[in-house]
């Protein structure tokens, strides 16, 4: 990193976190959504930067990172938030060239190439997954539930410049059909979601254990299964399509072992899941999994994988 950057970044942990000495940055790869460095202070005392991009809302992220913090004092394995000195409410400082600024303690573990997941890997990700929604519905943070069909449609008008090269595999008709379908059934979202899992944003400690969840970023109100579907697709399903069904029992039993659902309520996670992952792509702050171009043509295909999976539990 070169002088300059990091003595504009110092000056800004100075400034909003009381940070007077940092002994060095280093330039680290955590999660998808951030540009992130690792910050050692004197006492070897080690800190993780984050700059969102400026796509991101302020107020949402802020609300995101609240609620990391707040899952993380219940103790699961995510990094503690510190507040910016200037307001306890607060955990977001303005960084250069209109990032936001997110100090946190540094996570331990690393990222696990989804070839390298186990059936008992993944089987201890849905309990993990389990309990961060329990935690998450136990909040006290009013969940602000805004329609998926109206939030979609506004990011079709207004995209943003991030996303050109994303728009290129969403075809119209088929995110307009998605809109339509969602404004007749008019999912019944509740609860939160974490908006962002993927395998970049899981790490495992030595021990295979998960050691830190990431990229909490998209944090909203929402349904809870959309992550689920997100592991399911992200780790579950093979570049041809076919599902690893040996790992996909292994996580759907365990998820489910802490946390029922109504079959009504898959279709409508898988719907509003499609829909979140184009809105959050346009918008400039997602990225999309392998596939996605198939789901959000025949999202019926996902979810009947997904039927399979629950039928052999």
């Amino acid at each position: 990193m070169d002088d300059r950057k990091a003595y504009m970044l110092n000056g800004l942990l100075e400034r909003y976190f009381d940070l007077s000495r940092v002994i060095r940055f280093r330039r680290v790869q955590r999660g998808l959504q951030t540009e992130s460095y690792e910050v050692l202070t004197p006492g070897n005392y080690d800190l993780l930067l984050h700059l969102f991009p400026s796509a991101f809302d302020s107020d949402a992220l802020n609300n995101a990172i609240a609620m990391m913090d707040e899952v993380s004092t219940a103790g699961f394995p995510t990094p503690r938030a510190l507040a910016i000195q200037s307001s306890q409410n607060s955990f977001i400082a303005p960084g250069p060239q209109g990032t936001h600024l997110v100090l946190n303690t540094a996570p331990r573990g690393q990222p696990l190439a989804v070839r390298e997941w186990t059936n008992m890997d993944l089987s201890h990700l849905g309990l993990r997954l389990a309990w961060m929604h329990r935690l998450m519905a136990e909040s006290k943070t009013p969940a602000v539930a805004a329609s998926p069909a109206g939030l979609l449609r506004r990011a079709i008008r207004e995209p943003s410049p991030r996303s050109d090269s994303l728009r290129r595999a969403l075809k119209a008709d088929h995110l307009e059909k998605l809109v339509q379908t969602l404004e007749q059934i008019v999912p019944v979202v509740h609860g939160f979601r974490h908006g962002g899992v993927a395998p970049e944003a899981i790490l495992l400690d030595s021990g295979r254990q998960v050691s830190a969840v990431l990229d909490w970023g998209l944090f909203s109100a929402g349904l809870p299964q959309e992550d689920v579907v997100d592991v399911f697709v992200q780790w579950c399903i093979e570049p041809d399509g076919q599902v690893r069904m040996p790992e996909a029992q292994s996580f759907f039993q365990a998820y489910l072992s802490l946390t029922a659902t109504s079959e009504e309520l898959w279709r409508q996670a898988v719907l509003v899941w499609c829909a979140h992952r184009a809105t959050t792509a346009l918008a400039g702050t997602g990225t999309l999994p392998r596939g996605f171009a198939t789901f959000l043509e025949k999202p019926e295909f996902l979810l009947a994988a997904i039927s399979v999976c629950l039928s052999r539990i």
